[in-house]
């Protein structure tokens, strides 16, 4: 049984901004009311022809008739909406405010009264009771704990989930599409703010887990800026607290193997570091497609210990195409003046060295330090003379002629 505490929030939801919920309500509302909806019995139930006429005393001379005629409307709940949304283009101004008004009012009273059922009803609930329940199960689960923290997503960022469900699984107009990324935009900018207000105070981590369920909707694409500003929010301490009591199949781990796992190559080095700070192995996803195109120095590298870390030696071939590659990553003088540099190939031998379940320091790599979180440090793989590189790679090659089915 779910906790019904939660329900007590159901009547007071933020709403975000006037321009973007006309937006939303006007190109993503009627996607996600066209999916089937499970059975959800409306507060009062009339006729088509009584809706219309109530519709139409939205506009009455008397205030308290408008005001009653609103009232008798949002008692008769979704089934009201169809025509509520036919209303926005009425020519009085006054049945259109009220219209809008109302769709709003419905449609959270509506919500709320989901989010009571999911409660109730828990693993058994349909999954199109809730925007976003479908898609959560899949990549999150379905255990009450994790249907727990989903209702309390949607209490937390009603609007937010509600986009979601207007945006999975169909072609949108591109004003709705630019229209839900603002609204994102907007809800990462909005969380920044809260959260540094709240800096010396425990921050709620619900906000987090909606942001990063919205980051991993299915062919989103996010800007690095945004996926720069969610990057800093999963790394505060209290996600990293949670992160490192948690299971794997825990929810904070979930929702952030989900977003890791998304194609998504313009933010794949900030994933690569995440998913190797919470030892994912999802980060072998972005990091794999990183090393089919190779291109910046650093994510190259980021990407071989990435697949060192949690691939197999069914990776090898994609590792050693990069043996060959002499771009410098890095050199550096110590004390001695003695010059150290780190080429793109020498990392990956050290990849593929590992893959192999061997160890470096006998190919040579006798200054590698092994690192908590990257496996080993970047500055370490490397050598002060093109001799003793050679060394290594002969020693390589050798091993590779007496395990060439590796």
């Amino acid at each position: 049984m779910l906790v019904p505490g939660l329900l007590s929030r159901c009547r007071c939801l933020p709403l975000p901004p006037k321009f973007a919920r006309i937006l939303l309500l006007t190109c993503l509302l009627p996607c996600a009311a066209a999916r089937a909806d499970p059975p959800v019995p409306a507060l009062n139930t009339i006729s088509s022809q009584q809706v219309a006429e109530q519709i139409e005393q939205l506009g009455a001379a008397d205030f308290a008739e408008r005001e009653a005629a609103m009232q008798r409307l949002e008692q008769t709940g979704r089934p009201a909406l169809p025509q509520l949304r036919r209303a926005l283009s009425n020519p009085s101004l006054e049945i259109r405010y009220r219209s809008r008004t109302l769709i709003d009012q419905i449609l959270r009273d509506d919500h709320a009264h989901r989010v009571s059922l999911l409660l109730q009803q828990g693993e058994a609930a349909d999954s199109s009771l809730l925007p976003g329940l479908k898609r959560f199960r899949e990549q999150v689960g379905n255990d009450p704990a994790a249907l727990q923290i989903f209702a309390e997503m949607q209490l937390s960022a009603p609007d937010l989930m509600l986009t979601l469900a207007g945006l999975e699984n169909q072609p949108v107009p591109h004003s709705a599409a630019a229209a839900a990324e603002l609204q994102f935009e907007q809800y990462l900018a909005e969380m920044r703010y809260t959260w540094q207000s709240q800096k010396g105070k425990t921050r709620e981590l619900t906000p987090l887990y909606v942001a990063l369920f919205a980051a991993a909707e299915p062919g989103r694409k996010m800007s690095p800026q945004l996926a720069g500003m969610l990057s800093g929010h999963v790394n505060a301490t209290e996600f990293r607290t949670v992160m490192e009591k948690a299971k794997s199949e825990d929810v904070p781990v979930r929702l952030l193997a989900a977003w890791i796992a998304t194609e998504d190559d313009a933010n794949s080095y900030q994933k690569l570091t995440l998913a190797m700070r919470y030892q994912l192995r999802e980060g072998l996803l972005p990091a794999i497609e990183l090393l089919k195109n190779p291109a910046n120095g650093s994510m190259t590298q980021a990407a071989l210990l990435t697949v060192a870390r949690f691939g197999d030696r069914s990776h090898l071939p994609l590792v050693e195409k990069l043996l060959a590659d002499e771009t410098v990553l890095n050199s550096s003088r110590n004390r001695e003046r003695v010059v150290w540099t780190i080429q793109t190939r020498d990392v990956a031998l050290v990849a593929a060295i590992h893959l192999c379940g061997e160890k470096p320091e006998e190919f040579g790599f006798t200054k590698l330090q092994k690192h908590p979180m990257y496996l080993y440090q970047y500055s370490t793989a490397g050598f002060t003379s093109e001799t003793l590189r050679a060394v290594s790679f002969a020693r390589w090659a050798e091993y590779r002629s007496k395990h060439p089915d590796q």
